[in-house]
């Protein structure tokens, strides 16, 4: 461990580079630290040039590197660094850089905690040093019995791979040498269900519950009006909005409504559902009451307001556009253009992907007098506040200081998960659909109308292949739809190849006499079973000791009474109930769907014959539902339950 004193850690010239201004060539390595100046990590500090030091101090706040040993300049790591420096600000996007460099600093760490001197050059050396790390991380992973498993897998994976690239850059070795010299961690992957896109209606819902959040919020900021906030949008309860907090006094409670009530409302409400008041409540109305009527301007309700109508005009954007969240985050309004159809595209960049590529989110001109609205929200907040940002969304701090440099960043992730909890709890019925699943709906809309990959690739910024891969899944409903089809298909199949016409094939209906059987009754009289007339050689034969196939023999004969419709809807219950168990649909089709299908027409017949059947077939359906099975069927339904076959 290095023992260095406090005081010995001091400040070094430094040059400071912006991330975007990659063609800078680095001279001297230790002196290189990077400043981030866009997307999520906009203002952080990257100081690379430390790590050219073995020791070295804590970066303060208000400086803009860390502190280091002077006496602990490794001249032999000075070309490491210039190679990650170099490749930081290659980087496609700021935060890929900000990943890498914090994947690589724990190498660094712990190697130099461990080691007074290290010396890059030397391969066996470098090598030894990252089987070492793997051991320290491997440990890491094994859980303890007092503090569980301190480290993942897939953290492990990433620390690892940063270990190899500081190796490879520092020695001629390649990557898979250096894998190859321990045991790989490799990047445990999940396999959390596939987002299916929403059904358009859905799709079309939450564009417009976000449009309406938007609109009742930007109003009521733009036009200083007072409190509340209502927002009302079709199937759904109006929204009252009067504060961030639910109103935990009964007085409050009763007065808000669209309107603050007036303390004489609110006693007359109170009586009515046999509420007492008492002169501590009319105190805590007029407080509030007065509390309201004051509350416009610079304060952070509507700070924390225009955050919400800026991630809602937000989801709404990812309704219309199908942009990829980053790219919407970076978004520059200096590079929008008029589309041939008077509506607006924007240039953006992609990162993610090799080598990233331009990308342009555009909408139609139906979406066009909404953003307009919104670029007027955006330019009054922006005057108001007296700010300013080329950034048509962005984030906003709510604790307004004297000093508002700081109070526009751009819009994150964390800021439209917290709108996220926001709109759930005022529309607790409405289906929230992420930014992902809207991106999937539009295409899958444009897919589905054009069938053609071409052009949902071209207005989701990607390319054919990727559509057909990660965005062509059909929405639940569609794949519900197609799924009823073919099965349908498969049944109609079945039944045709077992049927010699598509008529009703007649079965004898009578009010008593003949033997009982499990499946009805049979006036057989000795004669063998044989396959009724209608029924092809596909159909199920006829076999005595096989009940549901009495349904196909030309002795098969039913009664209009309690206990014929019984046996009957006690076999259909039980096949239903066996379907799960089936080797496969296919196979439980072929067996059973003629069966099932013979059963109904047996029914319909005897309801046309004598229309009194249509009660006691609904009552008895409602029994055996419930467990009233005729004898038979209900002793072998406890049979396959007792064998494990069914539970």
């Amino acid at each position: 461990m290095n023992t260095t004193i406090n005081n010995q850690y001091v400040l070094r010239n430094t040059t400071i580079i912006e991330w975007e201004n990659s063609d800078i060539a680095i001279i001297k390595p230790e002196q290189l630290v990077i400043e981030l100046t866009e997307g999520f990590t906009k203002g952080r500090i990257i100081d690379i040039g430390a790590l050219c030091y073995a020791r070295r101090g804590v970066q303060k706040t208000h400086e803009k590197s860390r502190r280091i040993d002077p006496n602990s300049l490794r001249q032999d790591r000075c070309s490491t660094i210039k190679k990650i420096g170099e490749f930081l600000l290659s980087q496609n996007s700021p935060t890929t850089a900000d990943t890498y460099f914090r994947g690589i600093l724990p190498f660094f760490n712990w190697m130099d905690s461990k080691k007074e001197n290290v010396d890059f050059s030397d391969e066996n050396q470098m090598v030894e040093l990252y089987g070492d790390y793997t051991a320290q991380l491997l440990e890491k992973m094994r859980p303890s019995s007092i503090k569980g498993r301190s480290l993942e897998q897939s953290s492990a994976s990433v620390l690892q791979k940063g270990a190899v690239d500081v190796v490879t850059l520092s020695t001629s070795l390649h990557p898979l040498t250096v894998y190859g010299s321990a045991v790989r961690f490799k990047q445990r992957t999940k396999n959390p269900p596939p987002t299916l896109p929403p059904d358009p209606e859905d799709h079309k819902q939450a564009v417009r519950l976000n449009l309406a959040i938007f609109y009742a919020i930007s109003d009521y900021l733009m036009d200083d009006k007072i409190l509340p906030i209502v927002i009302k949008e079709n199937p759904f309860d109006p929204v009252i909005f009067y504060s961030r907090m639910a109103p935990r006094s009964k007085v409050i409670l009763l007065a808000q409504e669209e309107t603050f009530l007036d303390w004489e409302s609110v006693s007359y409400k109170a009586e009515k559902l046999g509420i007492k008041l008492t002169p501590k409540d009319y105190k805590a109305h007029h407080f509030h009451k007065t509390k309201i009527r004051k509350r416009k301007g610079l304060n952070q309700i509507n700070l924390y307001l225009a955050n919400l109508a800026i991630c809602a005009f937000s989801y709404a954007f990812f309704g219309v556009t199908g942009t990829n969240m980053q790219v919407l985050f970076e978004l520059n309004l200096n590079k929008a253009t008029t589309t041939s159809n008077r509506g607006m595209r924007f240039s953006g960049f992609k990162g993610r992907g090799a080598g990233g590529k331009d990308v342009y989110p555009e909408f139609g001109v139906r979406f066009l007098p909404h953003f307009k609205h919104y670029l007027a929200f955006r330019e009054w907040f922006l005057k108001k506040y007296s700010v300013q940002s080329k950034l048509p969304f962005f984030s906003i701090d709510t604790n307004l200081s004297q000093d508002k440099s700081g109070i526009v960043s751009p819009l994150s992730q964390r800021r439209l998960s917290a709108y996220k909890d926001v709109f759930c709890s005022w529309f607790p019925n409405a289906k929230w659909v992420t930014a992902t699943a809207l991106r999937k709906g539009l295409s899958n809309y444009y897919l589905t109308e054009t069938k053609d990959p071409v052009i949902p690739a071209e207005k989701l910024g990607h390319s054919p292949a990727t559509t057909l891969k990660y965005y062509s899944k059909a929405t639940f409903k569609q794949a519900s739809q197609e799924l009823t089809a073919f099965f349908s298909a498969v049944r109609d199949r079945v039944n045709r190849e077992t049927r010699k016409h598509d008529g009703v094939i007649p079965t004898r209906i009578l009010n008593n006499g003949s033997l009982g059987t499990p499946a009805a009754h049979c006036d057989a009289s000795g004669a063998e079973p044989s396959l009724a007339e209608g029924f092809t050689e596909k159909a199920p034969q006829p076999r005595c000791g096989q009940p549901e196939s009495c349904l196909f023999c030309e002795h098969f004969v039913v009664h209009t009474d309690d206990e014929d419709v019984r046996k009957l809807l006690s076999l259909k219950d039980v096949l239903m109930k066996i379907k799960p168990k089936a080797k496969n649909f296919e196979h439980f089709e072929q067996i059973f769907v003629p069966v099932l299908y013979r059963i109904d027409e047996v029914l319909d017949q005897m309801q046309k014959q004598k229309p009194a059947m249509k009660s006691l077939i609904q009552r008895i359906k409602e029994e055996v539902a419930n467990g009233q099975l005729d004898h038979f069927w209900g002793n072998h339904f406890d049979f396959l339950v007792e064998a494990g076959y069914i539970s």
